[in-house]
């Protein structure tokens, strides 16, 4: 312990030595002196006070720090120097007043009486004699006194005032004050020890280790270091059990009788215990924790906080406010087990009360309440059922039964203890068995009967459902007397219908022959849960079926009931039309019938046209609706009235109306014949059916130009002409409202001629048209499928390009084709088509095909690309022709075309690119003209052979003039040696080399070349065909064989594609890419 905790602890023994006697603090030293008269400073007692105010005399104040208590007393007054009167008064009404004790840190006035609150604990009674005269202040028999004791809490320390205010028995507060007798003005020190103990005291048992556990939180956890928690005078933590709750009134007895309360002392640091519940032990306790402080105020002055009390003066959380109940033994079953039935006369239903006795020596236990049809000997067999449950204390427990229970029926109550320990056991002191019949005195019976004839031979019988049966039969009769269980036996009634379950209402049939008045009862026959049939009388089981029924009719009869079953004749229904000024409606016209009085009219409709046989209908088909009704004429002298019936608009049919009577009885005349009291009219408020197209228009898109727009009524038209209106995507007006041309003709059609711009925004066109039938009725139809665009998409093609090195292809090429096209309102296909072999005998036109698009959704111009690719080696050498067309949703084109030529190509050994239909192209050279000399070579070589020739003519005619005098073949044959001798040749002339027509090869070209076949091989892998030179000459038989035994290899590799062998024509060398 330091210094300072030392220190005080001295000052505080030596404060309680000094108060070991009480310190009082008088207004004077003796009572006979208070009551003098003298007067005093303000700070002594006043003397002069009225006594007539009842004020408490001489105040005293004693505090006693041990307790903590501090003592007030006070005298009533004496009545001296009153007069009787005055005395008498003021006794009377001291003998029903009350004394108020009021505390304040400063001297209490009137004005703290406004805001203060009393020490209500402290509140006593002026006077308890039963005579008034004895309450003023006096020895014996006269009252001695008054003296309370107010507890403080822990850890106050300051000075004090009180007041003794004195209140009348109205709550008059008698406000004037005197020092030193009702208000004391020497101020009282009190001052309490601080809390010493451990708080937050928890408690838990459990069932299944049968231990109690601890818990609470220590002092030093809160406050570190202010309590000894080591060395000689460290704390012990004492934990204390008892049977009743401990406040500071009763905490000084368990130090007082350890033995009997303590059960662990425990080291500083413990805040946990767990403690050993013995078995079959049950008890409600209570569990508090202190510290154990020796030399706490000095050597040998120990201290322990037993107040259980916390600063605000509530109980201190180191003691349990409320008990832990320790049971470590099975419960005790209830005994006095009873059940006791009681039927309901009105609802068939009954109440089985369980009543019993709460078993000895449990707390906070549950009942469970079991029952049964069978005898019970275990809660967990089939059919023994648990209907509920109860707590400690209530001691029944109240069993709904329900309609139709009929037999002897067992209950029991088990057991379960607050600690979830159960005792199912059952046996004869905890289940009673009862007979639980619902029949008896119940009456089963419907409620509210009641019958009414309703006219047309027809009583209608209604009653209240009978609540709480299932499957049941309501069994309906009649008869001409009263119905009771004894005519039930002597005359029966008739059965004359029955119903299922809830239907509460029966239309009886009521014979032309009956002419007595009516007496009609239900019963209900029903299926009950019954497991035992007993036998009633007036009351039918029926045990195959499971049924009961009721037949005293106590409650479920009702007459007599008249039935009149003649009604009215015929109505007259003079004539119906349909109004169509304001509001459309069918006007019906009918004649009242004279010789009826109070009669009501109904007015009838039926859309079936063939509702009528021979003429004759009746209302009892349920084709007739009810639409105009009851109806009545305002006299008798009024021969026909006309009843307006409002139609709705969009009908377009002919319907049947018809009039019929009702008289006073109820009795309809549900007879109808055609032309009399029924009459069809045409019901048409439906504007006609249109339809409205494009003449012409392939789709929906439409492109700048005119169009007829029809519009087509599929009935009659009116006198009004249908009238268009037309509106673009920004819904500006086109047209308004323009009446159309008919057809012509009896068609109910109506054109207009409508001329669509360019300047029309692309999109949506919304066309209404308005059209009229012949009875007024307008219809509207409105389409939006149309769509206005003008303009014609926008096609560009980046490949193949227009230039000769971007159109040309050879073998082993791809065609790139792509291009894009752009419109206002969208693109809706691309097409391609190939025309082959231009400039050829063999030209092909292709059909037209769609090619894959990519649409740009995201873009505003509307696009579309494409991208496709052919292999070259698909066409054959030459020209041919692409062409693409880009179309709109209008039909609106853009067109692009272009010329492409394929050709087959090799690479030389010089490393020049030769190509056979490039070259093919390129014209013939030109011969360079050569002046000659009239003496030249050529020039004589021309004169001699003219020479010849002149002379080869005469020798010729000499010949032929010598053989037309028939020399022998001999001569002949000299003849011709000697020509062949003239000639210079004895064999046939060698025309080709005369004429110089022999073949000869190209002078750039070397001899020992690969053919072009073979140079296509190496260069794209396969033979193409080779185009014939349009300049070649056809060659002598006998040439051409020279051609193949020279040129044999070469024939052989100029087989193209197509098997043709061709002989290689001169070729100029040109540049390729």
């Amino acid at each position: 312990m330091d210094g300072t905790l030392r220190l005080r602890a001295f000052i505080i023994i030596g404060l309680m030595l000094i108060s070991s006697s009480s310190q009082v603090a008088f207004a004077d030293s003796e009572f006979t002196t208070m009551n003098s008269k003298e007067s005093g400073d303000s700070g002594e007692n006043e003397e002069d006070y009225d006594q007539t105010a009842l004020p408490a005399i001489g105040i005293s104040v004693t505090y006693d720090n041990i307790t903590e208590i501090s003592t007030i007393s006070w005298y009533n007054i004496d009545g001296d120097g009153l007069d009787d009167q005055s005395e008498n008064t003021a006794l009377s009404q001291l003998s029903t007043a009350s004394y108020l004790i009021f505390r304040h840190t400063s001297v209490i006035t009137k004005s703290d009486l406004q805001t203060l609150s009393p020490l209500s604990s402290l509140t006593v009674s002026a006077c308890e004699e039963e005579t008034y005269f004895f309450c003023k202040n006096g020895t014996s028999p006269f009252h001695q006194g008054h003296s309370v004791d107010y507890q403080l809490s822990p850890e106050v320390s300051g000075n004090f005032y009180y007041a003794v205010v004195t209140q009348l028995q109205d709550g008059t507060l008698m406000d004037e004050l005197y020092c030193g007798q009702n208000i004391l003005c020497d101020s009282v020190n009190e001052t309490t020890e601080s809390v010493r103990t451990p708080t937050l005291l928890t408690a838990t048992f459990n069932s299944q280790s049968e231990t109690t556990t601890l818990s609470w939180v220590n002092y030093n956890q809160l406050n570190a270091g202010g309590l000894p928690d080591d060395g000689p005078d460290s704390l012990t933590i004492r934990v204390w059990r008892h049977s009743m709750p401990i406040t500071r009134a009763n905490g000084f007895v368990l130090p007082s009788a350890e033995s009997s309360y303590l059960v662990a002392s425990l080291t500083p640091s413990n805040n946990q215990i767990i403690l050993d519940v013995p078995t079959n032990t049950q008890r409600l306790v209570y569990y508090s924790v202190t510290y154990y402080l020796p030399n706490y105020f000095g050597e040998g002055l120990h201290f322990e906080d037993i107040r259980f009390q916390s600063p605000n003066g509530d109980v201190n959380t180191n003691t349990l406010l409320n008990p832990i109940l320790e049971d470590t033994s099975n419960p005790v079953t209830p005994v006095g087990v009873s059940a006791v039935f009681t039927p309901s006369q009105t609802t068939g239903t009954g109440v089985t009360n369980i009543s019993w006795t709460d078993s000895l020596g449990e707390v906070g236990e549950e009942y469970t309440i079991w029952r049964s049809r069978l005898p019970i000997t275990d809660v967990n067999e089939p059919g023994v059922l648990m209907i509920g449950t109860s707590l400690e204390g209530v001691k029944y427990f109240p069993n709904f039964i329900y309609r139709g229970t009929l037999g002897y029926y067992h209950y029991c109550i088990t057991i379960e203890d607050a600690n979830g320990r159960t005792n199912n056991t059952v046996s004869e002191s905890n289940c009673a068995t009862v007979f639980e019949n619902t029949f008896d005195p119940w009456v089963a019976e419907p409620t509210g009967v009641s019958a009414n004839y309703i006219g047309n031979a027809l009583t209608k019988v209604t009653w209240i459902d009978q609540i709480g049966v299932e499957g049941e039969i309501y069994n309906i009769w009649r008869s001409n007397q009263p119905i009771t269980n004894v005519t039930f036996i002597s005359n029966p009634p008739e059965l004359v219908g029955s119903v299922g379950a809830e239907i509460s209402s029966y239309e009886v049939v009521v014979d032309d022959q009956w002419t007595q008045d009516s007496y009609y009862c239900v019963t209900t026959k029903a299926r009950y849960n019954l497991e035992e049939f007993q036998i009633f009388e007036d009351r039918e089981f029926d045990e195959n079926e499971g049924t009961y029924e009721d037949f005293r009719f106590i409650q479920n009869c009702v007459g007599p009931i008249t039935e009149d079953t003649t009604p009215p004749r015929k109505a007259i229904l003079n004539s119906i039309d349909v109004w169509r000024v304001g509001d459309t409606a069918v006007r019906v016209n009918f004649q009242q019938i004279i010789e009826e009085t109070g009669e009501t009219y109904f007015i009838y409709r039926c859309t079936n046209l063939e509702i009528f046989e021979e003429g004759k209908s009746s209302l009892s088909s349920s084709e007739w609706e009810l639409v105009k009704g009851p109806i009545t004429f305002q006299n008798e002298n009024e021969p026909s009235q006309m009843i307006s019936i409002p139609i709705e608009s969009g009908l377009n049919r002919d319907v049947w109306y018809a009039v019929a009577a009702m008289d006073t009885d109820g009795n309809l005349q549900f007879d109808l014949e055609l032309d009399y009291n029924a009459r069809l009219v045409s019901e048409d408020t439906l504007g006609p059916n249109l339809s409205v197209e494009i003449l012409g228009l392939q789709g929906t898109s439409m492109k700048a130009g005119s169009y007829t727009i029809q519009a087509v009524l599929d009935e009659t038209a009116g006198t009004n002409n249908p009238r268009i209106s037309i509106l673009d995507v920004d819904n500006n007006l086109l047209v308004n409202q323009v009446s159309m041309a008919s057809t012509g003709g009896a068609s109910n059609g109506f054109t207009y001629q409508f001329t669509l711009t360019e300047t029309v925004p692309a999109g949506s066109l919304k066309i209404s048209v308005t059209g009229f039938d012949e009875y007024g009725n307008s219809a509207e139809i409105e389409v939006n499928h149309f769509s206005a665009d003008g303009l014609s998409p926008s096609l560009e093609l980046y490949s193949p390009g227009s230039k000769s090195t971007e159109s040309s292809y050879r073998y082993g090429d791809n065609i790139m084709i792509s291009g894009g096209a752009t419109d206002d309102v969208g693109i809706e296909y691309i097409q391609i088509r190939f025309t082959r072999n231009l400039r050829t005998e063999n030209v092909i036109e292709e059909t037209w095909q769609n090619l894959d698009v990519l649409i740009d959704e995201e873009s505003e111009e509307n696009s579309a690309s494409f991208f496709v690719t052919y292999a070259a080696k698909n066409f054959e050498m030459g020209e041919h022709r692409l062409e693409i067309q880009a179309v709109d949703f209008a039909g609106n084109t853009d067109y692009k075309s272009i010329e492409f030529y394929v050709d087959r190509c090799e690479q030389l050994d010089t490393g020049e690119l030769k190509c056979v239909f490039a070259d093919s192209l390129e014209p013939e050279p030109e011969p360079e003209p050569v002046e000659l000399e009239a003496l030249a070579p050529p020039y004589m070589f021309t004169y001699v052979l003219a020479a010849f020739n002149i002379f080869a003519f005469i020798m010729i005619i000499a010949t032929l003039f010598t053989a037309g005098r028939s020399p022998s073949s001999e001569d002949d044959d000299e003849g011709e040696d000697w020509m062949k001798e003239f000639i210079g040749t004895s064999a046939e002339p060698d025309l080709d080399s005369i004429m110089d027509t022999s073949v000869k090869s190209d002078p750039g070209e070397p001899n020992e070349s690969k053919s072009l076949d073979e140079d296509d091989d190496d260069l794209f892998g396969e033979s193409a065909p080779k185009p014939k030179n349009r300049r070649e000459r056809e060659v002598t038989s006998r040439k051409r064989r020279v051609r193949k035994s020279t040129l044999k290899n070469d024939d052989e590799d100029d087989e193209d594609d197509f098997g043709e062998k061709k002989i290689a024509p001169k070729r100029r060398k040109i540049n390729r890419k």
